[in-house]
Order: C-alpha cells, then sequence, then structure tokens
C-alpha cells in the first residue's frame, strides 16, 4: 500500500509541475526578458545531465589527458559553436569519442 501512495504522489507532483506553467501563462504572454531566460533552460538541465559524467570519475573530480570522455566533450562544444547544428555536433562526438577509445587505451 505504501508504494503505491508513494507512486500516486510521484506522479501527481510530476503532472503537476509540467501543468502549471501552461495554466498560468496560457491568459498572459511571457516577456522578452521572461523569453530569453526561458531559451536557457534547455542548455542549462543540459549541461548538468552532462557535465557529471564527463568530469567525475567513481565519486571524484577526473581532469586528465586521459580522460576520453572529456575531451570528446570539449570537441563537442567547439564543433557546436561552430556549428550550430545539433546532429551534427552529436556525430562530432561520437566521431571522437571512438577515434579517442581507439587511440588511447
Amino acid at each position: 500500500m505504501n508504494i503505491w501512495v508513494t507512486i500516486l504522489g510521484m506522479a501527481a507532483v510530476t503532472y503537476l509541475t509540467r501543468v502549471t506553467p501552461m495554466l498560468v501563462l496560457k491568459e498572459r504572454s511571457v516577456s522578452p526578458r521572461g523569453r530569453a531566460y526561458l531559451s536557457n533552460v534547455p542548455v542549462a538541465v543540459l549541461t548538468a545531465l552532462v557535465a557529471p559524467g564527463l568530469l567525475v570519475s567513481d565519486g571524484s573530480l577526473f581532469l586528465s589527458p586521459a580522460n576520453r570522455e572529456l575531451l570528446a566533450g570539449l570537441v563537442c562544444i567547439a564543433w557546436a559553436f561552430k556549428s550550430r547544428s545539433m546532429l551534427q555536433t552529436i556525430l562530432a562526438g561520437v566521431v571522437a569519442l571512438v577515434v579517442l577509445s581507439l587511440a588511447v587505451p
């Protein structure tokens, strides 16, 4: 019984956090400053999800030339600024990681 209460509670919280902005902003338009803020949210969330995988190994900071993931991530960042294309950036990162995995044992 307790597990079902937990699942239903998590579902309600998830649903409410997703539907509340739609209900609140339905009648009003978003200001230009608000749009500028909201346009940066996906980048911030993606960075928060990816950065620990690139920088942390076994619970500690791992900055080393042997860190293939970090090097491939740097290639991705450089390519993203150059191309401004999500698909090209993903492909550049995959290629970089494969090449580094083959080159660095």
